[in-house]
């Protein structure tokens, strides 16, 4: 899983608020007259990924954005170390952040990641890029019409 979002705060609590995510798809507004392919257009964004905690000692990752334009490509590492081995099903996340994404052009933004030693990327995400579209390109939210308790005898 990885999320692509304007921000991520640590709060006092310890809680991560992930904000402004970007849920099915991006726009850019250019407008035509930039259009000409001279001038660099882009984004900057935050990437979160959660993940569960591996054994103890040291973990790397690597990622690669890719796109809009195929011929682009930032690519990243992380070394996180674990001190101990953690309690079974332990979640942690790393953030990327300030990413700078060219964007001249419509296409997908490829997320891809991989374990270092790894030989196969795995795609994370595949995030639709427009230009000058109207509105932004997203999943209509749901809406809660209803809401009951359950004891836990499911009454």
């Amino acid at each position: 899983m990885a999320v692509l979002c304007d921000d991520v705060r640590q709060e006092a609590s310890g809680k991560q608020t992930v904000i402004g995510m970007y849920v099915g798809g991006i726009t850019v507004e250019i407008p035509e007259s930039e259009r000409d392919g001279v001038r660099p257009h882009g984004i900057v964004v935050n990437l979160w990924m959660p993940f569960q905690i591996p054994e103890a000692g040291l973990a790397t990752i690597e990622v690669k954005v890719i796109g809009p334009d195929p011929s682009i490509e930032l690519s990243f590492s992380a070394e996180m170390l674990f001190e101990e081995a953690p309690p079974d099903h332990e979640q942690s996340s790393v953030t990327f952040q300030k990413l700078p994404i060219k964007v001249d052009k419509e296409g997908d933004l490829k997320i891809l990641f991989k374990n270092a030693g790894d030989s196969e990327w795995q795609t994370l995400k595949n995030i639709p890029v427009k230009i000058n579209s109207p509105k932004q390109a997203t999943i209509p939210a749901a809406k809660i019409v209803s809401c009951k308790s359950v004891d836990n005898e499911g009454k």
